[in-house]
């Protein structure tokens, strides 16, 4: 079994994260590498039983051909080839440009990044304001192990997949990171913001921690908030 270790200094216990690229260890620098083996066998079982869980779950690959079918905030939209450099929206119709799918799914790539920005700034700065803080900044993330992050200066960053979820989850996430402006942390004090934000996040959390495998176009898998 492959394992990533990675140390550090400031580190003071073990921690195993498992994803689909792999499985990495963090531990403090101190210990040995007798230790460090000793504690992971103790915990192959546990791996193994992850690695599974991430066997079984093939992230959808689009071929962006006509007919077929994507998700954007709860809504389906049909895919169409025409003429053109770009993918636009036309009613339930997403028109993208003929050429190969790498082509392709970059221009529709572009175009959920277009409208997560047109979705997420306005609704950062209207959740942030009932809060009586500022948003410095909206940005994009396409971040494949972190839905989004926020920094002490007020910079947003929200990993557009979302919108190829229920509009409520990407309302969830927004409200998420805008609720660290006030609670940099994951207290209760915390949760309790995110509340007053959004009253029935948990079960768009839910939603997002157990389908968010899927948010991708060309299977990558971003993690989970």
């Amino acid at each position: 079994m492959k394992v990533d270790i990675r140390r550090s200094a400031r580190r003071r216990t073990l921690a195993l994260r498992v994803t689909r690229e792999g499985v990495t260890l963090h531990a403090p620098q101190h210990l040995s590498e007798a230790e460090v083996w000793r504690w992971v066998e103790q915990k192959r079982e546990w791996i193994e039983k992850a690695r599974q869980h991430f066997d079984a779950r093939c992230p959808p690959v689009y071929q962006f051909v006509d007919g077929e079918k994507l998700p954007c905030l709860g809504e389906e939209l049909t895919v169409r080839r025409t003429p053109g450099r770009t993918a636009r929206r036309s009613g339930n119709v997403l028109e993208v440009p003929d050429g190969d799918t790498e082509r392709v799914r970059r221009a529709v790539e572009a175009w959920y990044r277009a409208q997560a920005l047109a979705f997420f700034t306005p609704l950062a700065h209207d959740l942030a304001r009932r809060l009586n803080r500022e948003v410095r900044a909206v940005k994009l993330t396409n971040a494949r192990t972190r839905w989004g992050s926020c920094t002490a200066s007020g910079e947003l960053r929200l990993n557009w997949r979302v919108l190829l979820g229920p509009r409520a989850v990407a309302e969830y996430l927004c409200a998420h990171e805008v609720a660290h402006l006030r609670e940099f942390n994951h207290s209760v004090r915390f949760w309790r913001l995110v509340a007053v934000l959004m009253p029935e996040y948990a079960a768009a959390r839910a939603h997002l921690r157990e389908h968010g495998w899927r948010y991708t176009l060309g299977g990558e898998t971003p993690g989970a908030q």
